[in-house]
Protein backbone atom coordinates (compact mmCIF):
# COMPACT_ATOMS: atom_id res chain seq x y z
CA UNK A 1 0.00 0.00 0.00
CA UNK A 2 0.59 3.11 -0.25
CA UNK A 3 1.49 4.55 3.08
CA UNK A 4 3.57 1.71 4.26
CA UNK A 5 5.98 2.68 0.75
CA UNK A 6 6.25 6.37 1.41
CA UNK A 7 7.01 5.50 5.19
CA UNK A 8 9.94 3.11 3.75
CA UNK A 9 11.64 5.97 1.81
CA UNK A 10 11.67 8.27 4.56
CA UNK A 11 15.49 7.56 4.53
CA UNK A 12 16.53 7.73 1.35
CA UNK A 13 14.56 10.98 1.85
CA UNK A 14 17.08 12.27 4.52
CA UNK A 15 19.60 10.86 2.76
CA UNK A 16 18.94 12.85 0.02
CA UNK A 17 18.39 15.78 2.09
CA UNK A 18 22.39 16.36 3.43
CA UNK A 19 23.50 15.79 -0.66
CA UNK A 20 21.69 18.88 -1.97
CA UNK A 21 22.10 21.30 0.59
CA UNK A 22 24.26 24.02 0.22
CA UNK A 23 27.22 24.91 2.49
CA UNK A 24 25.58 27.88 4.61
CA UNK A 25 22.15 26.10 4.43
CA UNK A 26 23.50 22.91 5.70
CA UNK A 27 25.51 25.04 8.28
CA UNK A 28 22.08 26.69 9.50
CA UNK A 29 20.51 23.29 9.71
CA UNK A 30 23.39 21.94 11.64
CA UNK A 31 22.84 25.13 13.91
CA UNK A 32 19.05 24.14 14.29
CA UNK A 33 19.64 20.45 15.24
CA UNK A 34 21.92 20.96 17.71
CA UNK A 35 20.29 24.31 19.35
CA UNK A 36 17.36 21.46 19.46
CA UNK A 37 18.94 18.81 21.03
CA UNK A 38 20.39 21.05 23.65
CA UNK A 39 17.03 22.23 24.22
CA UNK A 40 15.69 18.59 24.93
CA UNK A 41 18.54 18.60 27.01
CA UNK A 42 18.43 21.34 29.76
CA UNK A 43 14.36 21.22 29.17
CA UNK A 44 13.38 20.96 32.68
CA UNK A 45 16.24 23.24 33.98
CA UNK A 46 15.04 25.78 31.51
CA UNK A 47 11.64 25.67 32.81
CA UNK A 48 12.81 26.24 36.40
CA UNK A 49 15.29 29.17 35.50
CA UNK A 50 11.81 30.51 33.54
CA UNK A 51 9.54 29.91 36.32
CA UNK A 52 11.51 31.57 38.96
CA UNK A 53 11.85 34.41 37.10
CA UNK A 54 8.53 35.06 36.91
CA UNK A 55 7.54 33.81 40.39
CA UNK A 56 8.02 37.27 41.76
CA UNK A 57 5.84 38.73 38.95
CA UNK A 58 2.89 36.54 40.83
CA UNK A 59 3.74 38.07 44.26
CA UNK A 60 3.34 41.53 43.65
CA UNK A 61 -0.38 40.79 42.98
CA UNK A 62 -3.05 40.23 45.69
CA UNK A 63 -4.91 37.27 46.02
CA UNK A 64 -6.72 35.72 43.06
CA UNK A 65 -4.20 37.92 40.79
CA UNK A 66 -1.53 36.30 42.01
CA UNK A 67 -3.08 33.04 41.25
CA UNK A 68 -3.55 34.12 37.61
CA UNK A 69 -0.27 35.46 37.42
CA UNK A 70 1.31 32.13 38.63
CA UNK A 71 -0.79 30.32 36.23
CA UNK A 72 0.49 32.07 33.48
CA UNK A 73 3.93 32.00 34.32
CA UNK A 74 3.36 28.51 34.45
CA UNK A 75 1.75 28.43 30.94
CA UNK A 76 4.63 29.99 29.63
CA UNK A 77 7.33 28.20 31.16
CA UNK A 78 5.50 25.51 29.80
CA UNK A 79 5.50 26.70 25.72
CA UNK A 80 9.03 28.63 25.88
CA UNK A 81 10.98 25.76 24.61
CA UNK A 82 9.17 24.32 21.65
CA UNK A 83 7.75 27.63 20.91
CA UNK A 84 11.58 29.11 20.43
CA UNK A 85 12.47 25.94 18.56
CA UNK A 86 9.81 26.47 15.99
CA UNK A 87 10.37 30.16 15.56
CA UNK A 88 14.22 29.25 15.02
CA UNK A 89 12.89 27.02 12.29
CA UNK A 90 10.91 29.68 11.11
CA UNK A 91 13.53 31.98 10.35
CA UNK A 92 16.31 29.29 9.36
CA UNK A 93 13.09 28.06 6.38
CA UNK A 94 12.46 31.79 5.65
CA UNK A 95 16.65 32.21 5.35
CA UNK A 96 17.27 29.69 3.18
CA UNK A 97 13.84 29.37 0.96
CA UNK A 98 14.42 25.99 1.45
CA UNK A 99 10.88 23.63 0.76
CA UNK A 100 12.46 19.87 0.74
CA UNK A 101 9.37 18.09 2.36
CA UNK A 102 11.47 16.06 5.02
CA UNK A 103 12.29 20.00 6.51
CA UNK A 104 8.96 21.10 6.02
CA UNK A 105 7.27 17.90 7.69
CA UNK A 106 10.11 18.60 10.62
CA UNK A 107 8.65 22.14 10.70
CA UNK A 108 4.87 20.37 11.37
CA UNK A 109 6.04 18.25 14.02
CA UNK A 110 7.58 21.40 15.68
CA UNK A 111 4.39 23.38 15.34
CA UNK A 112 2.30 20.14 17.05
CA UNK A 113 4.89 19.80 20.09
CA UNK A 114 4.30 24.20 21.11
CA UNK A 115 0.41 23.54 20.38
CA UNK A 116 0.42 20.57 22.71
CA UNK A 117 1.91 22.24 25.41
CA UNK A 118 -0.12 25.08 25.47
CA UNK A 119 -2.88 22.87 25.36
CA UNK A 120 -2.25 20.69 28.10
CA UNK A 121 -0.19 23.19 30.28
CA UNK A 122 -3.36 25.47 30.01
CA UNK A 123 -5.81 22.74 31.20
CA UNK A 124 -3.50 21.63 34.11
CA UNK A 125 -3.54 25.36 35.27
CA UNK A 126 -7.75 25.10 34.61
CA UNK A 127 -8.24 22.04 36.12
CA UNK A 128 -5.68 20.66 38.67
CA UNK A 129 -4.64 24.13 40.17
CA UNK A 130 -7.32 24.84 39.49
CA UNK A 131 -8.43 28.12 38.13
CA UNK A 132 -11.81 26.77 37.62
CA UNK A 133 -13.62 25.56 41.02
CA UNK A 134 -13.79 21.56 40.34
CA UNK A 135 -14.86 19.39 42.84
CA UNK A 136 -11.52 17.02 43.34
CA UNK A 137 -13.15 14.15 42.24
CA UNK A 138 -13.30 15.31 38.58
CA UNK A 139 -10.45 16.92 38.08
CA UNK A 140 -7.92 13.94 36.99
CA UNK A 141 -10.27 12.93 34.69
CA UNK A 142 -10.89 16.44 32.98
CA UNK A 143 -7.16 16.36 32.56
CA UNK A 144 -6.58 13.32 31.30
CA UNK A 145 -9.32 13.82 28.89
CA UNK A 146 -7.77 17.14 27.71
CA UNK A 147 -4.38 14.96 27.12
CA UNK A 148 -5.66 12.67 25.22
CA UNK A 149 -7.72 15.11 22.95
CA UNK A 150 -3.86 16.74 22.65
CA UNK A 151 -2.42 13.83 21.74
CA UNK A 152 -4.93 12.62 19.63
CA UNK A 153 -6.10 15.63 18.03
CA UNK A 154 -2.78 17.57 17.42
CA UNK A 155 0.09 15.11 16.49
CA UNK A 156 -2.10 12.69 14.11
CA UNK A 157 -3.56 15.48 12.41
CA UNK A 158 0.33 16.54 11.85
CA UNK A 159 0.98 12.99 11.06
CA UNK A 160 -1.56 13.30 8.31
CA UNK A 161 -0.60 16.46 7.19
CA UNK A 162 2.63 15.24 7.00
CA UNK A 163 1.98 11.98 4.99
CA UNK A 164 0.67 14.30 2.69
CA UNK A 165 3.69 16.05 2.27
CA UNK A 166 6.06 12.87 2.02
CA UNK A 167 3.93 11.76 -0.90
CA UNK A 168 0.76 9.46 0.32
CA UNK A 169 -1.75 9.42 -2.85
CA UNK A 170 -5.11 12.18 -1.50
CA UNK A 171 -7.28 9.77 -1.46
CA UNK A 172 -5.29 7.64 1.59
CA UNK A 173 -4.81 10.38 3.22
CA UNK A 174 -8.53 11.79 2.69
CA UNK A 175 -9.60 8.13 4.04
CA UNK A 176 -7.35 8.35 7.25
CA UNK A 177 -8.36 11.68 7.93
CA UNK A 178 -11.92 10.84 7.79
CA UNK A 179 -11.49 7.49 10.09
CA UNK A 180 -9.29 10.36 12.32
CA UNK A 181 -12.52 12.49 12.69
CA UNK A 182 -14.45 9.85 13.01
CA UNK A 183 -12.90 7.84 16.06
CA UNK A 184 -12.28 11.49 17.69
CA UNK A 185 -16.13 12.09 17.37
CA UNK A 186 -16.53 8.54 19.45
CA UNK A 187 -13.59 9.48 21.82
CA UNK A 188 -15.78 12.73 22.70
CA UNK A 189 -19.09 10.42 22.73
CA UNK A 190 -17.50 8.21 25.68
CA UNK A 191 -15.80 11.12 27.47
CA UNK A 192 -19.62 13.10 27.51
CA UNK A 193 -20.60 9.63 29.19
CA UNK A 194 -18.95 11.21 32.97
CA UNK A 195 -21.85 14.28 32.69
CA UNK A 196 -21.19 15.49 36.21
CA UNK A 197 -17.36 16.07 35.31
CA UNK A 198 -18.18 17.74 32.07
CA UNK A 199 -20.74 19.84 33.98
CA UNK A 200 -18.20 21.21 36.65
CA UNK A 201 -16.74 22.60 33.89
CA UNK A 202 -19.65 25.32 34.21
CA UNK A 203 -19.14 27.69 37.21
CA UNK A 204 -21.90 29.00 38.92
CA UNK A 205 -22.94 32.31 38.16
CA UNK A 206 -25.98 34.67 39.41
CA UNK A 207 -27.27 35.19 35.75
CA UNK A 208 -30.98 33.66 34.92
CA UNK A 209 -29.94 33.21 30.92
CA UNK A 210 -26.83 31.38 32.04
CA UNK A 211 -28.07 29.07 34.50
CA UNK A 212 -31.31 28.51 32.38
CA UNK A 213 -28.45 27.33 29.67
CA UNK A 214 -26.43 25.13 31.84
CA UNK A 215 -29.40 23.27 32.97
CA UNK A 216 -30.64 22.86 29.58
CA UNK A 217 -26.84 21.03 28.74
CA UNK A 218 -27.67 18.91 32.30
Amino acid sequence: SETPQFISEIPQRVSGLAHTLGPEDALLRVLLAVTIILGLLTRRRSFRLIETRLAPIAARFPGRGALLISSASQVVAAIALPMVLWALYLFIAQLTDYDNPVFVVFGMLLLAWTEYALVTSVARELVLRPLLDIPPEHRRYLYRIAQLLAVYGIFIDALLESAAKLGALPDAVALYRWIFEFSLIVFMAVALLRRRAIMSLFPDMPNRMYRGFVRGLD
